[in-house]
This record gives structure tokens, C-alpha cells and sequence, in this order.
């Protein structure tokens, strides 16, 4: 494995799955919602990736997450972590959804 490899593995992982699948990074950018600049900087090293990008990179190339928290140098604990705020997350944003829309009429709870 090169130097540049090791210092930048997420960005030689992004531009070869670009590649593989005959993607830009401008088409990239549109379907991740995330900016090109953004995505350059990311691939050239001179950005860190978050977890949110990551997860646009990996439902957009359909590529496991494991794989880019990997090479973007998070430990794969903060991928759990992340996961579990996710889903937390939607339950909170969810849990008023079926009184309001008349399926339920009794309380809701996710004990």
C-alpha cells in the first residue's frame, strides 16, 4: 500500500468507486445532496468526512458504511454510536405519528 494510500484512503476508495461506476463527482454531489467542492476536498484529503456524509456516499454507491468509517479513519465504535442515535432519532421524530394520523387512539410508547 502506497503513502498516499494510507494518508488518504478515503479519497482513493471514492475516486475509484467514481470511477467503477462511471459517476462524476458533480453527479455524486446530486445524489447525496452533498456539495462538489465538498466531495473534492473530501477526496484530495483536505477534508474529513463526517458520518452523515458518509452514509449519503454509502446509500448513493451502494457501498458498505464499515468500509468508508473505515477508510475515513473513524473507529468503527462511533459507526454503532451513530446508528443508535439514528434510530433513536426517527423514534422520537415518529412516535406522535399514530394519534395523529387516527390509526391509534390509545396511548403510544416503545417500552
Amino acid at each position: 500500500m502506497s503513502e498516499e494510500r494510507t494518508s488518504n484512503s478515503l479519497g482513493l476508495l471514492l475516486r475509484d468507486l467514481l470511477q467503477e461506476r462511471s459517476l462524476s463527482m458533480r453527479q455524486l454531489s446530486k445524489l447525496t445532496e452533498i456539495d462538489t467542492a465538498t466531495i473534492s476536498r473530501i477526496c484530495n484529503g483536505k477534508r474529513k468526512a463526517t458520518l452523515n456524509h458518509l452514509q449519503n456516499f454509502a446509500d448513493s454507491l451502494a457501498f458498505p458504511m464499515k468500509e468508508l468509517v473505515k477508510d475515513a479513519g473513524y473507529p468503527i465504535k462511533e459507526l454503532k454510536n451513530a446508528h443508535q442515535s439514528a434510530i433513536l432519532f426517527s423514534l422520537d421524530r415518529n412516535q406522535g405519528l399514530p394519534n395523529s394520523t387516527n390509526i391509534y387512539n390509545n396511548t403510544f410508547s416503545f417500552t
